[in-house]
């Protein structure tokens, strides 16, 4: 994992035509093949969701975490930073808030699956974009979504979803109730 400055993870994203807003969320095309679902509740489901989640991305591509929203709570961003300095990386988040994996090494899929974990369990907001195929998913505000224009992979989302017993949603609204 190599973490990259906003201006890093901007000509990076901009390859694929996806760029950050003033808001620090990403731009990105919907696709007809976009799933919306609740996150799992509990964190052993978690732990093993976000495993499956990494899985289901494609690896033979680079992948982009680009983080939008994070507390500053130290008992959060302590874990996470730990993980970037033992990938080589002493800056702080918000000097770096795109972590880019350019392998699908067993040891680059575990970071990715932990990073996924603990973005989902502390609630923060995070993109995560797939170079080749644009396909991406977004963690934030107790919901996912899923975007890709290859039906087979959204049809893995789908599994993936109801493998965990995640609701299906057509509103934002819903991922609250």
């Amino acid at each position: 994992m190599k973490c990259l400055t906003t201006q890093e993870s901007e000509n990076w994203l901009s390859s694929i035509n996806v760029h950050i807003d003033g808001t620090n969320n990403l731009l990105l095309s919907k696709r007809p093949g976009e799933l919306m679902s609740t996150m799992p509740k509990r964190a052993d489901n978690l732990i093993y969701f976000s495993a499956r989640l990494t899985d289901l991305l494609p690896g033979d591509s680079s992948r982009i975490i680009w983080l939008s929203d994070w507390n500053n709570f130290p008992f959060q961003v302590i874990p996470f930073e730990k993980i970037r300095a033992g990938c080589g990386e002493s800056r702080p988040i918000f000097d770096a808030q795109g972590h880019l994996f350019e392998s699908a090494t067993e040891e680059e899929n575990g970071i990715l699956a932990g990073l996924i974990f603990l973005i989902m369990a502390f609630n923060w907001s995070a993109y995560v974009v797939v170079r080749e195929s644009a396909d991406y998913v977004y963690l934030g505000d107790e919901y996912i979504i899923f975007s890709s224009s290859n039906g087979k992979q959204t049809e893995e989302a789908s599994k993936l979803m109801k493998d965990f017993k995640l609701e299906l949603i057509t509103d934002v609204k819903d991922a609250w109730k």
